[in-house]
This record gives C-alpha cells, sequence and structure tokens, in this order.
C-alpha cells in the first residue's frame, strides 16, 4: 500500500480502505472512500459526489489497473446534473465524508485477478454565487492492492 501523494497547499486527505483483500466470485468488492479535513477550518466542498470517469467533469473516480497494466473502465454512463448552491457544503476540521463503493459491480471485475485501486477527488467547479468562495482542486488516495478468486 502507497501513502497518498500530498497535494500542495490542500488540508484534505482522501483514504479507501477495503475489509479484507481477497474475494470471492460475486462477492462485492466495498471500498470506503473517506475525505478527510485535515486543517485547521472549514472547507467548502462541492459534495454532490458523482462518481465517473476520471476524465470526466465529475468529482470522484478511481482509477483500477490488474498486473499487466489494463485498466478497468467504470460501466455506466453519467448524464450529469449541473453543480448548484446546494451541492456546497462546510467539511469542518477533523470532520470525514465517506462513502461506500462496490468495485465489482462499478467496474466489473473479472475473477481470477490481481489488482490495484487508487482514488480520487477533484473540484473543478466554482461556487455558482461569485462571491463565495469554494474549494477547487484534486486530491488523490493511497493505492490498495486486492484479490478476486
Amino acid at each position: 500500500m502507497t501513502e497518498p501523494i500530498p497535494q500542495s497547499g490542500a488540508n484534505l486527505r482522501l483514504r479507501i480502505h477495503l475489509a479484507k483483500s481477497i474475494y470471492r466470485d460475486e462477492e462485492p468488492i466495498t471500498c470506503r472512500f473517506v475525505l478527510r479535513n485535515e486543517g485547521h477550518e472549514a472547507v467548502l466542498l462541492n459534495q454532490r459526489m458523482l462518481l465517473d470517469l476520471r476524465l470526466a467533469e465529475s468529482e470522484v473516480y478511481f482509477v483500477i489497473k490488474d498486473r499487466t497494466g489494463h485498466e478497468y473502465a467504470y460501466r455506466y454512463v453519467i448524464i450529469p446534473r449541473r453543480v448548484v448552491a446546494d451541492d456546497f457544503k462546510p467539511l469542518r476540521p477533523g470532520e470525514e465524508l465517506a462513502i461506500k463503493y462496490d468495485l465489482r459491480e462499478l467496474f466489473g471485475l473479472p475473477k481470477g485477478h490481481a489488482f490495484t485501486a487508487q482514488a480520487g477527488y477533484r473540484n473543478r467547479f466554482p461556487h455558482p454565487d461569485p462571491n463565495v468562495e469554494a474549494w477547487l482542486g484534486d486530491v488523490l488516495s493511497n493505492t490498495i492492492e486486492l484479490y478476486t478468486q
């Protein structure tokens, strides 16, 4: 497992966790995605938390690769709604935003493979009110390993 790369000026930390590393065929691979404010001030975050491809206009993405380097794509087509003011909420110091994702369902991971997974959170959308400053940037998680049987 590798540690996340520090983001310049960021006070957010992203970690992903699995309950175990080996999963049987058809067993859900539940990944816990935890975004934590490790700073001393509240951060106004876009919490729409749309999951999509790494290159899409989403907030959450995963990069999942097998040992050959083949990258598994997110299986669903998303038509995102606009980011609105209600999507922005403060994350206070020490608070976490946690979400669970089934990686097998979302990425169609086949049995009999070893994988690495890393997640990212990004916000490219300013708050709709130009007088309100929201956090903009990218945060990468640690990298985890998992195996399917």
